[in-house]
């Protein structure tokens, strides 16, 4: 089917428009090649998840271009054309109409085997292109070459935002970071993509709590060697309050023993003598060595606390259940049963188990709690 030779009007028009299509498209392609996405994989050979998906998105890019330069070449044929006369004739139409509406540009060549051809066909096949189609390839590619830059340059500039406090606050410190923070950089350098942002939070958190923690230790350590005496004095009132917290600890665990019988009682070495001659061989100013003690010296304490808590926990239990049978005595009084003979035995039972030395906290426990029921039990019958 023969063309429409457009007219001159329409030809003005449609050439006016591509013109502008052509320039807009190759100012994008322009402003994209400095893209710091397209920078990163540049700079950095893409692997993993980024490799698999730079490959694709490269031929796109590149296939961009090809095509720019093909839009531009046909756009510059038809102007010329157009520049011959300024009334053109039936030929310059017909012409200026196959370069804007037809395909008039070949971009590739290729010879078609013999078990292909016909007898008396074409020995070669021709692939011609036009101003639409490549307009349109081009509009189809591009938003995923933009996604994939946008993704890249986001996964990289929010790691650097994130660390780049801690490695601030590192470098004023005179210090290493720790290997997380190489590790994350190498990959949101050449992997970037296999990261999300919620893993980017997540690892730049922890690092975060790394650091803060080594900052706080190396202040530590500083505090200790610019008043090493204070330090040394500070170490030794830790030791006075591990000896109070031991012995404290050993009096009241004496008395849960003597009271109250609950099975195996864990027990505990006084560490206060031997940490106490520890901080006596720190004969030269050693923050490590001072630090490291104190590490001891709080376990120790903390050690000697859990141990009081369980022990007066113990006694406190056997208190309670000495205060809840009296509180259910008196409640059977109330009611009427207190010469109840039933409630008497089992009032007698508790108490004696209450008077053990040690006592049998879960028997104790069983009994009041029987003594309880024993109560609902009678006061249901007399209702």
């Amino acid at each position: 089917m023969t063309m429409r030779s457009l007219t001159t009007d329409e030809i003005d028009r449609e050439l006016d428009s591509r013109t502008k299509e052509v320039a807009a498209m190759s100012a994008t392609l322009l402003e994209l090649e400095n893209h710091p996405g397209l920078g990163h994989v540049r700079l950095y050979p893409p692997t993993g998840v980024t490799a698999q998906r730079w490959a694709v998105i490269e031929k796109s890019l590149a296939q961009l271009w090809e095509d720019l330069g093909r839009m531009t070449s046909i756009v510059d044929s038809a102007r010329m054309v157009r520049e011959r006369r300024s009334e053109p004739n039936n030929d310059d139409r017909a012409e200026l109409t196959k370069l804007l509406h037809g395909r008039p540009l070949e971009v590739s060549r290729q010879s078609i085997p013999l078990a292909q051809r016909q007898i008396g066909g074409v020995g070669e096949e021709i692939e011609y292109v036009g101003l639409a189609e490549t307009a349109e390839r081009m509009r189809g590619a591009y938003p995923a070459v933009v996604e994939f830059l946008d993704a890249v340059d986001r996964i990289n500039s929010l790691v650097a935002e994130k660390l780049a406090p801690m490695q601030k606050r590192l470098d004023a410190a005179g210090t290493a970071g720790p290997q997380e923070i190489a590790e994350l950089l190498q990959i949101s350098a050449t992997d970037p993509l296999s990261l999300t942002t919620r893993e980017v939070e997540e690892r730049t958190t922890a690092i975060a709590d790394g650091v803060e923690r080594q900052s706080a230790q190396l202040a530590e350590l500083a505090a200790m060697q610019s008043n090493w005496p204070e330090a040394l004095a500070t170490t030794a009132r830790s030791l006075d309050e591990l000896r109070e917290a031991s012995a404290r600890a050993t009096e009241i665990r004496a008395h849960a023993v003597a009271k109250v019988l609950a099975g195996s009682f864990p027990g505990r070495g006084d560490a206060e003598p031997d940490l106490r001659a520890a901080l006596r061989s720190i004969t030269a100013p050693d923050p490590e060595a001072l630090r490291s003690l104190r590490h001891r010296i709080g376990a120790a304490l903390q050690a000697a606390r859990e141990e009081e808590e369980l022990a007066q926990g113990l006694l406190d239990r056997r208190s309670e259940l000495k205060g809840r049978l009296t509180a259910y005595e008196a409640k059977a009084a109330r009611l009427g049963l207190g010469e109840d003979r039933d409630l008497l035995a089992c009032s007698r039972i508790a108490t004696g188990l209450l008077s053990r030395r040690p006592c049998d906290l879960r028997a104790v426990t069983r009994a009041v709690s029987d003594y309880q029921q024993l109560i609902v039990d009678k006061r249901g019958k007399t209702e």
